[in-house]
């Protein structure tokens, strides 16, 4: 009888660790989402910022290319 209940101690002693590395996991996978969500707004954000800085290149390239060819094609127009 004192073996049993020595084991009924022990087995309460094995279900409160669990349940402390259960609320341990549990919190440490909350942190993970927050860390992954945070992560994920950022590659997004830094996407949007390269492509933003691409468009804008992409825009004062032709800007100055169609400025060039515009004052080229006057001097051309000019010069017959």
């Amino acid at each position: 009888m004192i073996e049993n209940i020595d084991k009924i101690f022990e087995r309460g002693d094995r279900l409160d660790t669990l349940v402390v590395k259960t609320d341990d996991l549990s919190a440490d996978a909350y942190r993970f989402q927050r860390g992954t969500k945070k992560l994920q707004w950022k590659v997004i954000l830094t996407v949007v910022a390269l492509v933003l800085i691409l468009l804008a290149v992409v825009v004062f390239c032709l800007f100055v290319c169609n400025h060039d060819y515009i004052y080229l094609v006057l001097i051309v127009t000019l010069s017959k």
